[in-house]
């Protein structure tokens, strides 16, 4: 078994900061509680759904061209290359 397939992968994170005035505060945290989240998955959600929008609507104009690009590639003819990639 190869030793580094066992290992977990730890995906960083980082912290944003976000000053809100109390009374919306407030009411995020009980929207948030009717659906079964936490105040801080809730905002997640939020802006994660407010980038998807935006970038719908400003997308780039290499995304159609994005599908078309193939990653596989014939085998290498070199054995030694073939090892290594092994």
């Amino acid at each position: 078994m190869n030793p580094r397939a066992s290992k977990r992968k730890h995906v960083k994170s980082d912290t944003l900061t976000v000053r809100i005035p109390g009374r919306e505060k407030d009411v995020w945290q009980k929207v948030a509680r009717r659906v079964g989240e936490d105040l801080s998955e809730f905002a997640r959600k939020a802006v994660r759904q407010r980038v998807q929008a935006v970038q719908a609507e400003h997308s780039s104009p290499w995304d159609d061209l994005l599908g078309t690009v193939r990653t596989d590639a014939p085998p290498a003819t070199n054995a030694k290359v073939r090892k290594a990639m092994a």
